[in-house]
């Protein structure tokens, strides 16, 4: 997987999970365990880690490729474009891999810019 589409699938998935993720969070904090093992942790917040573990289990591929795939109606209509008429055309979208992995990285070369400026 190109760099600029695993750093976007990876923010597409920690995403989908923040709310896990700041439950967590609140759990290690409140029971003073930051910087601790992850025994200390698995121990005392043991639900809210099976919670987020869950949740980033779930998310899957297909999903969050076609969340990266709606971004790129807007961000790269061409590519999109292509990619649609492609599936039309075959009538199977697994004979236009080709166009829909030029529109997965053409949108996240943009998204993952995004991300970066906003870290």
């Amino acid at each position: 997987m190109q760099p600029n589409v695993q750093k976007v699938y990876g923010f597409f998935v920690s995403k989908a999970c923040t709310e896990f993720h700041e439950d967590l969070d609140r759990c290690i904090r409140i029971n003073g365990l930051t910087g601790t093992s992850a025994g200390s942790i698995d121990s005392k917040c043991a639900e809210e880690l099976r919670g987020y573990q869950a949740c980033l289990t779930n998310q899957s591929s297909s999903s969050i490729f076609q969340k990266i795939l709606d971004s790129s109606k807007t961000i790269c209509p061409e590519k999109h474009r292509a990619y649609t008429l492609c599936v039309q055309k075959e009538g199977d979208p697994s004979k236009c891999q080709d166009s829909f992995m030029k529109a997965i990285e053409c949108a996240s070369d943009y998204i993952a810019e995004q991300i970066t400026r906003h870290e």
